[in-house]
């Protein structure tokens, strides 16, 4: 009888190492667990306080610089001031973009250009490839995309004398490439006053994107290209040209 009660001693023995050995990895999942809603909370507080910081700030200096723009029209100061207001704006609108789905930033840039190109009597259209948009698009690249699109129609409508626009989205992996033509006049460095076109490049720069653009007489073509981050297994549907 000794072998075969030492054979159940040692069956037991095995049974309790794994017990333990399954405690000890759910104990540690637990802990993980615990620490990643724990930083989950933490940055949610931190985003939360953020927003609140720059609600405030936006409230309080935005009053302020709203009243030296009215007191003093035309002026130096009101023009530095209305400079100050749009960068504190900016900076609020930044802090308020959060990653996304590249689908979601596409449709975002379409419905708004599409809004303001027809409603100053544009034909707009809209071109986009198939392939997988739910790409995640990262916050700062998302917000500087966004405004590079607004500032290219603001552009458009002030300056192209155009009266069609299309925008064409191609996408491979995580490059996308946004080309926005139009029929107008032909814009260049010398046809757009300020700093338009640098301002341009330099939200390009700052996501690591590749800006261009060609005027001629038969209008201006500008090519956007740039990467998000990050990848789903999510096929979005393809669109299909507007007129």
């Amino acid at each position: 009888h000794y072998p075969l009660r030492r054979q159940r001693q040692m069956c037991i023995r095995d049974r309790n190492k794994d017990l333990e050995k399954k405690v000890a990895e759910s104990r540690q999942i637990i802990t993980q667990s615990f620490e990643e809603r724990r930083k989950l909370e933490l940055s949610e507080a931190a985003s939360t306080e953020r927003m609140r910081i720059y609600r405030d700030l936006h409230d309080d200096v935005g009053s302020r610089l709203l009243s030296i723009i009215h007191a003093e029209p035309g002026s130096p100061m009101t023009n530095m001031a209305r400079a100050t207001l749009e960068s504190l704006r900016q900076a609020v609108s930044k802090a308020n973009t959060p990653d996304q789905p590249l689908a979601t930033l596409l449709a975002d840039i379409r419905e708004e250009s599409a809004l303001r190109l027809e409603g100053s009597g544009h034909q707009f259209n809209w071109q986009q490839s198939p392939g997988n948009y739910q790409v995640v698009v990262a916050a700062d690249t998302a917000f500087n995309v966004n405004r590079i699109c607004k500032e290219l129609v603001s552009n458009i409508i002030r300056h192209a004398q155009a009266s069609h626009v299309t925008f064409n989205v191609t996408h491979a992996e995580d490059a996308i490439s946004l080309e926005v033509r139009d029929n107008g006049c032909g814009l260049d460095e010398s046809t757009i006053p300020g700093n338009g076109l640098q301002h341009l490049r330099s939200r390009a720069e700052e996501i690591e994107a590749d800006i261009d653009w060609h005027g001629s007489q038969d209008g201006t073509t500008t090519r956007l290209y740039f990467r998000c981050h990050g990848q789903s297994n999510i096929e979005a549907p393809s669109s299909t040209a507007q007129p």
